[in-house]
């Protein structure tokens, strides 16, 4: 088959996970740094998720189970520069804002990092646990639909 024939054969859109709450299973975590729009290096944490006990719950092609589809989940750690932002929703900084997305993702999975000598030892043992991931969608500009993981409960 030629890229020609593949072409006219391949769906523009693919099926995503709708908006709504998920069973996931972290399957890895990772540090890492991301470039932002303004061009500085921010470290991360990258968590990797496998959907998993949702048995109704099928993509937006109503024929591709949600279940064993993967999904990452970024969350910005804070550093010095997010103390003067304001933040974008509600009251505080960035600063603030990802101290408690942080904390939030601990306490979902049941870590308590005061416990650890380091990030990296904390990551480790929320590898296997259980949890309510929200899933979002976003259109581009062009209308292709994403699904993104929101948040971690």
């Amino acid at each position: 088959m030629s890229i020609w024939e593949d072409l006219k054969d391949i769906e523009e859109q693919v099926p995503v996970v709708p908006a709504g709450d998920y069973n996931a299973v972290i399957v890895g975590t990772e540090l890492d740094q991301v470039q932002t729009q303004n061009g500085d290096l921010r470290d991360v944490i990258r968590v990797q998720l496998v959907f998993q006990g949702n048995p109704n719950a099928f993509l937006t092609d109503n024929q591709t189970p949600v279940d064993g589809q993967s999904a990452e989940y970024t969350i910005f750690l804070p550093n010095e520069q997010d103390k003067t932002l304001p933040a974008k929703f509600g009251r505080g900084t960035m600063y603030d804002v990802s101290l408690r997305r942080l904390k939030r993702f601990f306490k979902a999975v049941g870590v308590n990092p005061e416990n650890y000598s380091s990030l990296e030892e904390a990551l480790e043992q929320v590898k296997d646990a259980q949890v309510v991931v929200s899933v979002s969608n976003t259109t581009s500009e062009d209308g292709t639909i994403y699904d993104r993981v929101s948040s971690i409960k």
